[in-house]
């Protein structure tokens, strides 16, 4: 396909994902930062490094959960994060074959597994998932392991995975980065580090292997932004405590972090020319339904339904059929011809 054509459903899609519909006016300098970083559409970006490396039965690593109210129980968590986080493991695995492997605080791999298989996606045991992925009748499953709190455990359990599973990729969505002295904070500087898994130490061994290593953020503290902490600590208030200090190789800011993994899989539908890889309003209303179901919480009202970050569900499926047009139509140029000369 036209590169010409793809990069410009791209610049839409980033357009679409960083509009400010909930008015934090938080996004559109963390755009702007991490765009003059990195120069091309964001989502583009992240979406090219997963295709070059992700593949049939190889497992590509998404961490995501914001446990939300820690101070009343660590059980409570956000919808924002884990339905970006299925929908952007059903856009892979569909595009490529690829085992997806969910990493969340243990006490949300419930709720986590009745999202992703509202996505479509069955979740198994990894060793499973790899039987899946050689079984010649389909089988499309994805793995959930817990993420470890403790930041040695953390760091084992990421050593121990990248030695006997050698994964392609890893993305974090709507998970909390350490700062410079090892603290999660909230972007009201809150200290949440003893209830937040700590998805750095997956970072760091992506790095290391010299694998893609992504991030999505909608707020400046996301594990990812790290790429942009010199602004955020410059410009953002409360960002001298939480600004991240990791770098990635992408850095996908949205205006919802589930937007940001949206955008991703839309721009993996446009590289692939087939839509299907990029889901349904229909899909995102199941999604969040099933979040709500399993109790997790709009972070930004507190109730239990089936939103994210204060935005209602008529709007998050908008914004899925936006994005799912944009594609569509940009992938049939020449349907009229451009009055530019």
């Amino acid at each position: 396909m036209d590169t010409s054509a793809v990069l410009g459903i791209a610049e839409r899609i980033d357009r679409i994902v960083t509009t400010d519909v909930g008015a934090r006016r938080v996004i559109d300098p963390l755009y702007q930062w991490a765009r003059a970083r990195q120069g091309r559409p964001l989502c583009l970006l992240a979406a090219e490094k997963l295709l070059e490396r992700a593949a049939k039965g190889k497992p590509v690593l998404i961490a995501t959960g914001w446990p939300d109210r820690p101070n009343v129980s660590v059980s409570i968590a956000e919808s924002d994060g884990p339905v970006g986080a299925a929908a952007l493991a059903r856009a892979l695995h569909r595009a490529t074959g690829a085992v997806p492997v969910i990493l969340i605080e243990e006490q949300l791999v419930p709720a986590m597994r009745t999202v992703l298989q509202a996505a479509g996606l069955r979740a198994q045991a990894l060793e499973e998932c790899f039987l899946a992925a050689e079984n010649r009748a389909p089988i499309h499953a994805a793995a959930i392991l817990p993420l470890p709190v403790d930041p040695d455990e953390a760091m084992r359990a990421a050593e121990e995975f990248f030695r006997r599973h050698a994964p392609t990729a890893f993305v974090s969505i709507e998970k909390g980065g350490l700062n410079s002295e090892g603290r999660i904070s909230t972007s009201l500087g809150a200290d949440t580090t003893s209830s937040h898994g700590k998805a750095d130490f997956f970072m760091r061994g992506a790095l290391a292997a010299g694998m893609p290593a992504i991030g999505v953020g909608d707020g400046g503290n996301e594990l990812g932004m790290g790429l942009i902490a010199a602004e955020i600590r410059q410009h953002l208030r409360h960002g001298d405590k939480f600004a991240p200090d990791l770098v990635p190789d992408v850095l996908v800011a949205a205006a919802v972090s589930n937007w940001g993994a949206y955008g991703i899989a839309a721009c993996i539908a446009a590289l692939t020319q087939d839509i299907d890889n990029f889901h349904t309003a229909t899909i995102e209303e199941d999604m969040l339904r099933a979040a709500a179901g399993a109790g997790l919480i709009d972070g930004m009202t507190g109730w239990v339904e089936p939103s994210a970050d204060g935005i209602p569900l008529p709007a998050q499926k908008a914004v899925v059929e936006l994005l799912r047009t944009t594609v569509q139509l940009g992938l049939n140029p020449g349907r009229t011809e451009s009055p530019l000369l």
